[in-house]
């Protein structure tokens, strides 16, 4: 196709696109004039944008470039560029078709891309081209594809590079994530051809898993380092003429959307550290085999890429190290400022990884299908385990026999409710009524659904919303089978919502009493006695919980708050990490860790540590405490933008008010502290019954009258 052809194509895609759907096919009756192979070309883009999931991988200009490659030589085999021999298509992509070519001068294959005259109908920007292109040739590093040679043959401009041999990262991925050694390895050699290229000033700005190849040595080759960017020798040299700028309403895209930085998807400046986030992203899927961001079509995943947060690595991969999660989430930054400033960091903390064996908590091969079974055995004999814990062996077998889809209904909400995020818990929810529609007298989905109201209630949802709904199922599942469970919850709802404390003291014994064994009776039973002060007491009933479950890093945990709230940190710090080295994973002992950190005045480890937790689990409750720690930092600019982050949550989901006074109280601002205090009362929040009387956060309140008061309403006495 002539580039004026193409001009023509383009300035009719264009307008086809500014008018509504139902009104392209009489525009373009018009525009083109009953020329049915011009008209052919533009429904062909008009097609491929309409395709939102194809288009995200492959723009309408991919297929501008293929059908100009195609339009001037429709059997490329056996063709000569200079000297080289072309011997097969290797593929499309946004600069033009790759051929696999012999170079007859030195007799070795090489990756023959061949540019569209679109593109180099441009003298000056064939010429910027041509001088980035000689400098990433500069390029010699043994993780890049190197560049031999740019030119030009019988009108047609060429690229010659280093041909590779080997897996494409994409094709090793599929859908399916890596182990930990192989994402670190991967990771490291990356990450030092970008460090390489950026020395010299050169960003690549398409890092994708279909530019890295792996060969069979297990060595990776970055490719289309020709198409890189040529900036100044330093890190941070803006690049706002980079191609690689978007225009969102023609949806025409150099690069791949995905793996966009925000800044480069929204077509501002760019530097190096835009490479920086399309490797976080790269990261990501090797992590969980999927994408970061994605969506119906290039514009919503350019919003996502904007304004969204990636879901957490764990979700789709216990296995994944923290730190390694931690050095994902730190290269995927919205803000650049906050990311890794340069692929040399990067490499230290990938090669600490790798030094300190974070990468060797699991195995080099990839679970196999009969694995993959053996493992949901395993879960499901965890849980069988689980329940023999709560309901005793008397009453095992009533979970083994009746309507086979009902335990398979209850099993699934049991798993869901035990992942704990807010999805997984309203998943489980619906696994627990679909098991009642079928069989509605069925006494464990009422208690997984009393479970499930009550692990939502602060954390997630407004206890109004879901407390009522997690006592009539407690109070339904009792009347139909009386276990400790039940009593348990019911215990937590006199606790959270009620402010019963008489009550609740009731309900735990009562639990214990039936089933002496129970954990999670005497866990939950020694919170209570920590929120009444007993601390003594308290100890004794988590020691025991730890006693019969050592291994659970909840339970130790819980040993851990009967010192906290007790204001004997160093001993809560020691159960603290216990907990944490039990299971480096657990949000809920690093925010405790933390917490406790703060209180020994060791305010940097403090930080660090709830950064941890949050990157584990981003609930408002463990951003809220990061937001403490800032204000009793002295960061507090930092900790007001956590209250105004919360404060938009709030438009959009549930925020304990108890949270947020947790930072007012931090920065010293005892009104506005005591302002969402007085909210948190009104929404029953289950944080202030539980926590108010004990919490240090609010020592410096307990003086004021007004807080007294408030203990007396909830029903604490001083």
């Amino acid at each position: 196709m002539k580039a004026e052809r193409w001009q023509q194509v383009e300035q009719l895609y264009h307008a086809a696109l500014e008018r509504e759907p139902e009104s392209r096919a009489a525009f373009l009756d018009e525009a083109c004039a009953g020329d049915a192979v011009l008209r052919g070309e533009v429904e062909s883009l008009l097609r491929y944008e309409e395709r939102a999931e194809r288009f995200i991988e492959s723009p309408a200009l991919e297929v501008a470039a293929g059908m100009m490659a195609e339009d001037g030589t429709p059997v490329m085999a056996g063709r000569r560029i200079s000297h080289y021999k072309i011997i097969s298509s290797l593929g499309a992509g946004g600069m033009g078709e790759v051929y696999l070519a012999e170079d007859t001068a030195l007799g070795r294959k090489v990756a023959l891309k061949l540019l569209p005259a679109l593109f180099t109908e441009d003298p000056d920007r064939l010429r910027r081209f041509a001088q980035e292109a000689r400098a990433a040739s500069a390029l010699s590093h043994p993780n890049v594809a190197h560049v031999y040679e740019i030119g030009e043959a019988d009108g047609t401009s060429f690229i010659a590079m280093e041909y590779v041999e080997g897996q494409l990262l994409e094709d090793k991925i599929g859908d399916c994530p890596l182990d930990t050694n192989e994402i670190v390895d991967i990771a490291v050699q990356t990450a030092d051809a970008l460090d390489a290229a950026h020395a010299e000033g050169i960003i690549h700005r398409d890092i994708k898993p279909a530019n890295i190849v792996i060969t069979p040595r297990g060595q990776v080759k970055v490719l289309d380092f020709g198409l890189a960017k040529v900036t100044a020798r330093q890190s941070h040299v803006p690049q706002s003429e980079a191609p690689t700028k978007i225009k969102t309403s023609a949806g025409l895209v150099m690069g791949t959307v995905p793996y966009m930085s925000p800044e480069q998807a929204l077509g501002r400046e760019i530097d190096t550290r835009t490479d920086i986030f399309s490797l976080g992203a790269v990261l990501y899927e090797m992590a969980t085999g999927r994408q970061p961001f994605s969506g119906a079509n290039a514009v919503e995943v350019i919003d996502h890429l904007a304004h969204s947060q990636p879901e957490a690595i764990a979700r789709f991969n216990y296995d994944v190290p923290a730190e390694l999660e931690r050095i994902i989430r730190k290269c995927l930054e919205k803000d650049r400022e906050h990311r890794y400033q340069s692929a040399r960091e990067i490499l230290v903390d990938l090669r600490n990884l790798q030094r300190d064996g974070g990468a060797q908590a699991v195995t080099t091969e990839r679970a196999a299908p009969q694995q993959r079974s053996n493992r949901l055995r395993l879960a499901f004999a965890a849980l069988a385990v689980t329940i023999l814990a709560v309901v005793g062996v008397e009453r095992l077998i009533k979970y083994y026999t009746g309507n086979a889809e009902v335990y398979q209904l209850q099993f699934k909400g049991d798993f869901y409710l035990g992942r704990g995020t807010e999805d997984d818990i309203k998943k489980g929810i619906e696994y627990f009524n679909r098991a009642l529609a079928v069989e509605p007298n069925h006494a464990a989905a009422h208690m997984g659904l009393a479970g499930s109201y009550v692990m939502l209630s602060d954390w997630y949802v407004a206890p109004h919303e879901v407390m009522p709904k997690a006592q009539a199922a407690a109070m339904k599942a009792l009347e139909l089978d009386e276990t400790a469970y039940p009593h348990v919850q019911l215990g937590l709802i006199k606790t959270l919502y009620e402010w019963d404390w008489v009550g609740a003291e009731k309900e735990f014994k009562r639990a214990i009493d039936l089933v002496p064994e129970d954990g999670l009776a005497h866990q939950f039973y020694g919170w209570y006695l920590i929120a009444m002060g007993r601390f003594d007491e308290a100890r004794a009933e988590v020691k025991r919980s730890q006693e019969l479950d050592p291994l659970n890093d909840f339970n130790t945990a819980g040993v851990g708050m009967s010192f906290y709230f007790a204001r004997q940190y160093d001993q809560a710090v020691e159960q603290y990490r216990k907990a944490v080295g039990i299971e480096p994973k657990s949000h809920w002992s690093r925010l405790l860790l933390g917490l406790a950190y703060e209180q020994q005045g060791k305010l940097p480890e403090a930080i660090a540590e709830l950064n941890q937790a949050r990157r584990l689990n981003d609930s408002p409750q463990v951003l809220a405490s990061l937001g403490h720690a800032y204000a009793v930092s002295g960061r507090r600019d930092e900790a007001r933008a956590v209250i105004e982050e919360l404060k938009e949550t709030l438009k959009r989901k549930y925020v304990s008010p108890y949270d947020i006074a947790t930072i007012y109280v931090g920065l010293g601002e005892k009104d506005e502290a005591l302002r969402w205090l007085e909210k948190a009362y009104d929404d029953r929040s289950g944080w202030l019954g539980m926590w108010l009387k004990v919490d240090p956060k609010f020592d410096s309140l307990r003086s004021d009258p007004r807080f007294a008061d408030l203990m007396r309403r909830v029903g604490h006495q001083r």
